[in-house]
């Protein structure tokens, strides 16, 4: 394209000049641009090198056996964790048969059901009427559902009944 220098007034003359600045400005704008991402893109790789210089010092520090140490040790806890569970749920129930306890009534053979919610166990006393207290204390509990009494038996040494106390759900929730 040849720029014709005429001295004509308006017409072609001035739509190319007008035409080769635009042209200029926009080449201009597009090599300034360029040179911009090019300074954009070699601050980001610097910045890449450093992060990686810097991860590289903290994986040098990194004290592997107390890692491994520690790996162990979190698997050790999650094979324990449904037993760790299971005792603080007893907990509420050891501790709910302790504060209903009827006095001069003893118990042996604890056994609960964390499936089913309920306890059995076995109540001894030396009268039938602390039994059937102790059965009644139970039942009026709000955190009892019922209670039942599967054997009865009568000894030198007192009355021995074993029971079945059968929660509602709301006495292990935390």
């Amino acid at each position: 394209m040849a720029i014709d220098i005429s001295e004509k007034k308006g017409g072609k003359y001035q739509f190319k000049t007008k035409l080769f600045w635009n042209l200029l400005g926009f080449l201009l704008f597009l090599l300034l641009l360029f040179g911009l991402i090019k300074l954009y893109n070699y601050t980001l790789k610097s910045g890449v090198k450093e992060t990686r210089v810097a991860i590289q010092e903290i994986e040098n520090k990194r004290d592997k056996v107390l890692e491994k140490e520690m790996k162990n040790i979190m698997d050790i806890f999650k094979k324990v964790s449904p037993v760790l569970d299971s005792h603080t749920r007893s907990r509420k129930i050891l501790d709910f048969v302790e504060k209903n306890t009827y006095e001069g009534v003893y118990f042996s053979g604890l056994n609960y059901n964390l499936k089913e919610n309920n306890l059995s166990l076995n109540a001894f006393s030396g009268t039938a009427s602390n039994l059937l207290m102790q059965m009644t204390v139970f039942n009026s509990n709000k955190n009892v559902q019922s209670v039942e009494m599967s054997s009865f038996s009568i000894g030198d040494k007192g009355v021995s009944i074993q029971m079945k106390i059968n929660f509602s759900p709301s006495i292990v929730k935390f």
